[in-house]
């Protein structure tokens, strides 16, 4: 088994990132035949309050992740003054580490070979949502990424394309590695009753299970329901996600406003922020799926849809067509119109039974799928390995550390 590390020093508030190491973890421990041991280094604060969705791992403890404190503040000079995490290296290499992964690099000294992911390149593409200092900062760490990882993994095609554009250090080293969405436990006969009852929700509705960030275009929703509504047609859309963008700390208000504005606050939902579980059995219980954002690197909505053969009205852009899920429904994301006659003929066409047999066969596809998943993982760690060079060095460092 190839032991490898995947740093985590970040909290929660990303919810698509937390989803992502979840898949990621199960599908590799869920793979024997991948030949992955996943291994969590974090610090010891952080290290109780792991995502209770990420699956039981090994994890590796080091106070040089716990912010703020002298072995943080160390760890950090060290890394400054030599250009390589010489902290964190010792660490992996006494803890037989062979591929640190989904991370910035050691540095320019280092003997393990690394992967860093780019999920997207939005702060290029969606500028006006992000302060300069802001870009500056993405461009800077990922274009270190760029020129120190062994490979830089990417989400899909069209991040690929953008990381070889805006950063040509990466050409050809970017790995495309399409995440796949495990799914939880089905909320079956009497249970969606209670779910619902407790969630203060009734069938029928669509879900939109997206942050509240300017990106994520939630005002074209509010059009959209608001030109149902004048023509005596409603949908119910529930909203759940986080309502705070550092980018943008008034969105959620001005949306708000426009819900009252267009007088369509009982077809507008929002939750907040929800449990997992909470939130897989409402994405079960739906009619459908909506994400009609202005971008994505891979969405984890779409994927979350596609492992419960759900419908899903889906902004028209690259990666959504990319994603291809079979029962997509596109729309122009800035035609409100398009999607208010998508809306209402995707809850007026709703079928039980189709949708039934639709996740029963989502259901059996679902574990190959993550099987593929995990075992493409593997072809990009171990092509990282390949070289002889790569593995005497991490060998040496051990020997002439440890032994």
């Amino acid at each position: 088994m190839t032991r490898v590390a995947f740093p985590f020093a970040g909290g929660n508030a990303w919810l698509g990132g937390v989803s992502y190491f979840a898949n990621l973890l199960t599908a590799l421990t869920e793979t024997p035949s991948c030949g992955i041991e996943p291994v969590i280094v974090t610090g010891s604060r952080m290290a109780a309050k792991l995502p209770p969705t990420w699956p039981t791992v090994e994890i590796l403890q080091t106070r040089t992740f716990d912010a703020r404190t002298p072995y943080w503040a160390a760890r950090g000079t060290l890394k400054r003054l030599v250009g390589t995490d010489v902290l964190l290296q010792m660490l992996l290499l006494r803890a037989r580490i062979e591929v640190v992964s989904h991370s910035a690099p050691l540095g320019r000294l280092s003997v393990i070979p690394g992967l860093s992911w780019i999920p997207d390149l939005q702060h290029r593409r969606l500028p006006h949502f992000f302060a300069a200092s802001d870009r500056e900062r993405l461009d800077r760490s990922f274009a270190e990424a760029c020129r120190l990882a062994s490979l830089v993994i990417a989400s899909s095609e069209n991040a690929r394309e953008d990381i070889e554009k805006f950063f040509p250090d990466a050409r050809g080293k970017v790995r495309v590695l399409r995440f796949v969405a495990c799914a939880s436990n089905t909320a079956e006969g009497a249970d969606q009753e209670i779910i619902l009852s407790r969630l203060g929700l009734k069938a029928p509705y669509v879900l939109l299970p997206n942050q509240f960030w300017a990106h994520k275009n939630h005002g074209l929703v509010v059009d959209a329901l608001r030109i149902l509504k004048a023509s005596g047609r409603q949908v119910h859309v529930v909203c759940t996600g986080n309502t705070h963008d550092d980018r943008q700390p008034g969105y959620f208000d001005e949306i708000m406003r426009r819900v009252v504005d267009a007088g369509v606050m009982p077809a507008f939902t929002v939750l907040g922020m929800v449990s997992y579980a909470d939130l897989a059995s409402m994405m079960r219980l739906a009619t459908a799926v909506l994400n009609p954002s202005l971008f994505e690197g891979w969405s984890t909505s779409v994927e979350e849809a596609k492992s419960l053969g759900k419908s899903i009205l889906l902004s028209d852009i690259p990666v959504h067509r990319e994603q291809a899920p079979a029962r997509g429904v596109y729309f122009d994301p800035h035609d409100a119109e398009a999607l208010a006659n998508a809306l209402w003929a995707t809850v007026t066409s709703f079928d039980p039974a189709k949708e039934r047999a639709w996740n029963e066969r989502a259901s059996a596809e679902l574990l190959s799928r993550r099987q593929t998943f995990a075992l493409e993982y593997s072809k990009i760690v171990h092509e990282a390995l390949r070289t002889n060079t790569s593995n005497r060095r991490v060998q040496l460092a051990q020997r002439v550390l440890f032994h």
